[in-house]
């Protein structure tokens, strides 16, 4: 069954085994020198077996949250403490350096809203931002490293607004898409499910969660054969340790 599971948030000083698929992200793993190369240590410590290089969206979100500057300068090293400062080009550089199996194009998160209407303008806020972002990211992993594989996270908490992000993304070359937990609840997961298996994406990964009814799902869906891989990642490991 083609279902692989990520441990997010491992460190060299906090991992649960060894021979890990591990979830990492360009801010945490590879801002600085000495982030890249602890970060190698860890690949080598704990015998990584797949990586996910994840784009730094989530730290976007937080930035966003606590009415931090945001800045997209290429230009520059990524920031994080007095603004944050992240682009696609910092994430592809990240994947050059490190090598991971996967990596995931830079996004902006929906915030969480109280109506319909608002969340329907949040979608809208944000929708030409993200199409810019996920297009430039294939361009530079396409011209950089293509061998790596790209996911395109979908930042859409409708049907509808799933169908119109993916016609945004025709005539992109990318392997497959990644799913925020915080946009979906099980009902909409297998909604959404079902519609990127009908569109023929073939890899698809659930970001943020190994939620029991999440986990379920997308069993249900590998072991149906629907999609060459479904992953999944959390830092649940951590955070429900004794």
């Amino acid at each position: 069954m083609n279902l692989h599971i990520y441990h997010a948030a491992v460190d060299l000083g906090d991992y649960p085994f060894k021979d890990l698929n591990v979830l990492i992200n360009p801010v945490e793993h590879a801002a600085t020198k000495a982030r890249l190369e602890r970060t190698k240590r860890l690949f080598e410590v704990t015998r990584t077996r797949n990586i996910i290089l994840d784009s730094g969206g989530n730290s976007i979100f937080n930035a966003e949250a606590r009415g931090k500057d945001i800045v997209y300068d290429s230009s520059r090293p990524i920031e994080s403490k007095r603004q944050l400062n992240l682009s696609p080009a910092h994430v592809i550089k990240a994947a050059r350096k490190l090598k991971p199996n996967v990596v995931v194009a830079l996004d902006w998160p929906l915030k969480k809203t109280n109506t319909n209407e608002e969340q329907e303008k949040e979608f809208r806020k944000k929708l030409s931002r993200n199409l810019e972002w996920a297009t430039e990211t294939v361009k530079l992993r396409n011209k950089y490293c293509p061998e790596i594989n790209l996911l395109i996270p979908i930042q859409a908490k409708t049907l509808e607004q799933l169908d119109e992000f993916m016609a945004g993304l025709s005539g992109l070359k990318f392997t497959g898409v990644s799913l925020p937990y915080r946009n979906i609840d099980p009902h909409l997961t297998v909604l959404f499910l079902t519609r990127l298996n009908q569109l023929g994406i073939q890899y698809v990964h659930i970001l943020g969660t190994t939620n029991f009814a999440y986990m379920a799902i997308a069993a249900y869906f590998a072991r149906q054969g629907r999609f060459k891989l479904l992953s999944m990642d959390s830092r649940s490991w951590k955070m429900n340790a004794v």
